[in-house]
């Protein structure tokens, strides 16, 4: 088996668990500037609005300067 084969492997067992996990609970990590969070809070509401339970990880003072507007998240 060589390189080619073991990833195009990898690549289908992927796929395959990909396709039958069902996570509904998606945790954002982003780095603690602005324009990253702006990026992961559009992406974490529009997978609220799928149904996900979408939590995003801030430092305290990202908090208090309320960066993130939708309270859904």
């Amino acid at each position: 088996m060589n390189v080619q084969d073991l990833l195009v492997s990898a690549a289908v067992v992927c796929l395959i668990v990909i396709t039958y996990s069902h996570a509904k609970t998606v945790v954002f990590h982003p780095p603690p500037l602005t324009s990253y969070v702006n990026y992961h809070t559009n992406v974490a509401v529009e997978l609220a609005s799928l149904g996900h339970d979408v939590w995003i990880c801030l430092p305290h003072f990202m908090v208090q300067k309320n960066v993130v507007k939708d309270k859904s998240i």
